[in-house]
């Protein structure tokens, strides 16, 4: 009965297959380095959580437009540190962002009042409201063993950042991979950038 919708008994405004539906999730996705030029990220640690709220309307059985809301806590840890910059022992960029994402979504199957199987693509706009970079050196001395140094308002970073999303999901799983087209740093500053692309899980929060 999910599958065949011509024998569903009744009919219903509410649910995932509905004209217009709107949910909640939240995704855990790793940083994934595709270029020499990229800083070499450190794994386990290197991270993004995301938490947000999906709209998307139907337009056909087999097509949708939708929007997103999105909160991201994004933590990349230096496996190398970069050249001609002070070394630390540990180094980490820790942003916190506001991301707001449109998507087309291609269905494969019918169904009853369920998403089903289905593919997302999509292009982002993000704005870190908090860029922070965590600096953490081993010391020797009688009043502690480790110094901590926290920089935050960091100059050298830019306050927008935009790309690319694709998804493959069934129901509440979802595996989806985020490019960023722009760069993290700005120029001049002598930066090594971070790691373009994040491929993680979702979970739908829904029926």
């Amino acid at each position: 009965m999910d599958k065949n919708v011509s024998k569903e008994m009744f009919i219903t405004k509410e649910g995932p297959n509905t004209n217009r539906f709107t949910h909640a999730f939240f995704s855990l996705s790793s940083f994934v380095k595709t270029s020499a030029s990229q800083a070499d990220p450190k794994y386990p640690g290197s991270l993004q959580f995301s938490l947000g709220l999906r709209t998307k309307h139907k337009i056909a059985e087999w097509y949708a437009l939708g929007y997103e809301l999105e909160y991201r806590l994004s933590n990349f840890r230096y496996a190398k540190i970069h050249d001609n910059l002070p070394v630390h022992d540990k180094d980490r960029i820790l942003t916190h962002s506001i991301a707001l994402s449109l998507f087309q979504r291609i269905n494969f199957d019918k169904r009853g009042n369920y998403i089903g199987k289905f593919m997302d693509m999509g292009a982002y706009g993000e704005f870190p409201f908090s860029k922070s970079n965590i600096l953490i050196d081993n010391a020797d001395t009688l009043l502690s063993g480790q110094q901590k140094l926290i920089l935050s308002h960091l100059k050298f970073m830019n306050s927008f950042n935009y790309g690319v999303s694709a998804r493959i999901g069934y129901n509440r799983i979802v595996l989806f991979a985020i490019y960023r087209l722009s760069d993290i740093f700005k120029p001049g500053y002598n930066r090594m950038e971070l790691p373009r692309l994040n491929v993680g899980l979702q979970i739908g929060i829904h029926k």
